[in-house]
């Protein structure tokens, strides 16, 4: 019994110590091609209305509640949320908006756990169409470094924003 309860105690030191020496920040990022001018795509990614209709996010919960703030576009649009277990609370908020080019958020989680990190859009011409490059980053508490040794955070949300980014392509090329 003794040696159980020691090979417990060695395995919880060893991933609190895993957890310790991962970074302190984290950025999760993906990236597609657009055959549109950026301001096509811009216009796009710049509404959190127009978001609703490509973001991979909206389909995880039909049932979610959402609550558009009276600006849906540009610095100064919210966008609230709250849905089941899987999808959570929280609240975007717009920072910057620099047209055509890259648009940086505030995004709230309040369920199933509190945290603040910054999204961001940046668009880059290329000859005839748009790199769009879909980004999440923040600060990556020790709680988080440890959840993560349990979740891949980078497959599931770079998943859903590469979900999200075929769907606005798909939008911005008709």
């Amino acid at each position: 019994m003794t040696f159980v309860i020691w090979l417990i105690v060695l395995v919880l030191a060893a991933l609190l110590i895993r957890a310790a020496l991962k970074p302190d920040t984290f950025r999760i990022e993906r990236s597609t091609f657009i055959q549109a001018p950026p301001e096509a795509v811009f216009k796009h990614v710049n509404s959190l209305k127009s978001q609703l209709d490509w973001s991979a996010w909206e389909k995880v919960d039909p049932n979610m509640q959402r609550t558009m703030g009276a600006i849906s576009e540009g610095v100064g649009a919210t966008y609230e949320w709250s849905g089941n277990k899987e999808i959570g609370a929280g609240k975007i908020t717009v920072l910057e908006s620099v047209p055509n080019s890259r648009i940086v958020s505030k995004i709230e989680f309040f369920a199933p756990m509190k945290a603040t990190n910054t999204l961001e859009y940046t668009l880059e011409p290329i000859n005839t169409g748009t790199k769009i490059t879909h980004a999440m980053f923040g600060t990556s508490p020790l709680m988080r470094n440890i959840m993560c040794q349990f979740f891949d955070m980078d497959k599931m949300v770079g998943d859903k924003f590469s979900e999200s980014l075929v769907a606005l392509k798909a939008i911005c090329e008709r």
